[in-house]
């Protein structure tokens, strides 16, 4: 299988930096939307049901589907090899394997459920993917798809800050979030029924810039070509004396943070 590179993960396999973007909504976002409640509290996982989690990254959510489930088959995919390694480490018992959302290795009708958790945006083809998923679910299906959503109305921008850095870069910046998203997902859900849709906000606050600079820091695969070390601390180094400058005198830096969950069903 030839493996294809997601948009904005060239170095994908590197699990720090998928931390420090998970832990900076752990810490920073308030109050938390905690998604993996979310779809589990949403969906039936109970009886004799095989489940995809796509793009499972180290494992984390179907560890929680667990701990909740009796009766299920677990399978996690993801297209890093060390996250893979990773998800095996976090959760026993359940199947994990290298593979691609553009050609999964599964027989046609053979999952109940596909999650589908900030992954989309990331795909080569995304109306591939989603043929896939189709192609792999059984009629009556369920798919989880949890994106971020563009209905927001920040005090403050970090979007402004990423295309400053690209700027400064004299490179693109992969702009997932428009790609795939809560407002245009249903582009792409041919032969899929609409069961539930939900967004959800909080809000990031911070009494200092470091920890906005520390998430935007962790982007650097997704710009393009992916800056060499040295210039990227130097433009990140810029980024903190403008951050600072702009902030100066107030006493939180606020922004909204949005998400969504939509299930679907196949007919």
């Amino acid at each position: 299988m030839t493996k294809r590179t997601p948009v904005g993960f060239e170095n994908y396999d590197d699990v720090r930096m998928l931390d420090i973007r998970k832990n900076f909504h752990k810490k920073y976002v308030k109050p938390l939307v905690n998604m993996d409640a979310e779809i589990i509290n949403n969906v039936d996982f109970n009886g004799e049901k095989r489940i995809l989690d796509l793009g499972c990254g180290y494992g984390d959510l179907l560890s929680s589907i667990k701990k909740r489930t009796r009766g299920c088959e677990l399978l996690g995919v993801d297209i890093s090899g060390e996250m893979i390694i990773n998800a095996k480490k976090l959760c026993k018992g359940v199947k994990f394997s290298v593979a691609d959302a553009q050609g999964l290795p599964f027989k046609k009708d053979y999952f109940d459920i596909v999650i589908c958790k900030h992954i989309l945006c990331h795909v080569t083809d995304i109306q591939k993917a989603m043929n896939e998923i189709r192609r792999v679910l059984k009629k009556d299906g369920i798919v989880v798809i949890v994106q971020n959503t563009l209905a927001n109305k920040s005090k403050m921008h970090t979007e402004r800050y990423r295309q400053y850095v690209a700027k400064e870069l004299g490179r693109s910046y992969l702009d997932t979030n428009h790609r795939f998203n809560i407002e245009n997902y249903t582009n792409y859900i041919t032969g899929f029924r609409i069961l539930k849709e939900e967004r959800m906000f909080g809000y990031f606050i911070s009494p200092d810039p470091g920890p906005l600079i520390d998430y935007i820091s962790s982007m650097k695969d997704f710009y393009v070509p992916i800056p060499k070390k040295e210039e990227w601390n130097e433009v990140i180094n810029k980024l903190k004396i403008l951050i600072t400058r702009e902030i100066s005198g107030k006493k939180l830096f606020e922004e909204v943070v949005g998400t969504g969950m939509v299930l679907l069903q196949k007919v």
